[in-house]
């Protein structure tokens, strides 16, 4: 320190000078901000995050909507059960459009295993059992199960073992259920037939032919002519496999008469003309 900064130091005034506070603590001072309690300070963060929002108001219509649909649903009885959707997923056509509640299950496919779920949306297009929908017609079906897929190559490790082809995607549950066999009187059957022509909603689809072309009689999603489940075209005289592409036309496997029109109904058996039984495939969804 020099002399002049010591010069400095006595000539500076008394009130630049205040004693210290030895006496007061700083914790006995009373605080300028009143505290806020836990839920207080909650509320303040939640208001700040858009996410939590919205994800509140997701779970508060989710949540409303199972308390009141089973009250103003009055079409159906409440003690219903569909076996063959009471283990599904949820699924509502609303939620489904901002990819929740789609009732689907995400798996890999096989190409054979693909084509099988999108056919099941080719055959719905198919009413009059024309077997000229394509793939793509298929694929913008109302009943295409298949929501989404991507195709992932894999190369066999095993030399000349021919590369297979897999593919992540997501299925619905609900449609994927497909076509099935169902037997009811003939008067059902005419009751039905009238009620498609009223409203023009297809529930009666061709049957199935049994040969050596179906892979399982009893599934009635196998519309189309395959050897061992891989779909094949036979037009030629002999069977040559099928490739997935969009454009692909699957050769239907339908039952005909005489004319060569579709057969809709298979009597089996019993009863008089309104009581008699008919075998039926239908699309369930």
């Amino acid at each position: 320190m020099t002399q002049d900064t010591l010069k400095d130091f006595e000539h500076i005034p008394l009130e630049k000078f205040e004693f210290v506070n030895q006496g007061e603590r700083i914790s006995d001072q009373k605080f300028e901000d009143k505290p806020i309690g836990y839920f207080k300070d909650a509320w303040i963060r939640f208001r700040k995050n858009k996410g939590s929002i919205v994800a509140s108001i997701i779970i508060i219509i989710i949540v409303l909507y199972a308390l009141l649909a089973p009250v103003f649903t009055t079409n159906f009885n409440q003690t219903f059960l569909d076996v063959f959707y009471a283990k599904k997923p949820p699924r509502n056509l609303l939620l489904k459009k901002i990819g929740i509640a789609d009732g689907g299950t995400s798996r890999q496919f096989s190409e054979k295993s693909l084509i099988s779920a999108i056919a099941i949306g080719v055959g719905a297009e198919d009413t009059e059992g024309t077997g000229t929908v394509t793939i793509k017609e298929g694929l913008d079906s109302t009943y295409q199960p298949m929501i989404r897929f991507k195709e992932e190559k894999t190369v066999s490790e095993i030399r000349g073992v021919k590369p297979k082809t897999i593919y992540n995607g997501r299925i619905d549950n609900y449609l994927e259920v497909g076509f099935l066999y169902r037997s009811i009187k003939q008067a059902e059957f005419d009751s039905i037939r009238a009620w498609e022509k009223e409203t023009g909603i297809k529930v009666l689809y061709p049957l199935v032919e049994n040969n050596e072309w179906n892979i399982d009689a009893n599934d009635a999603n196998n519309w189309y002519k395959t050897v061992k489940g891989t779909p094949v075209t036979v037009k030629d005289g002999k069977a040559k496999e099928l490739t997935y592409s969009e454009d692909l036309v699957l050769e239907e496997n339908y039952k005909r008469d005489s004319q060569g029109n579709p057969v809709y109904f298979e009597y089996t058996g019993g009863g008089n003309l309104e009581t008699a039984q008919y075998k039926v495939r239908v699309l369930y969804y």
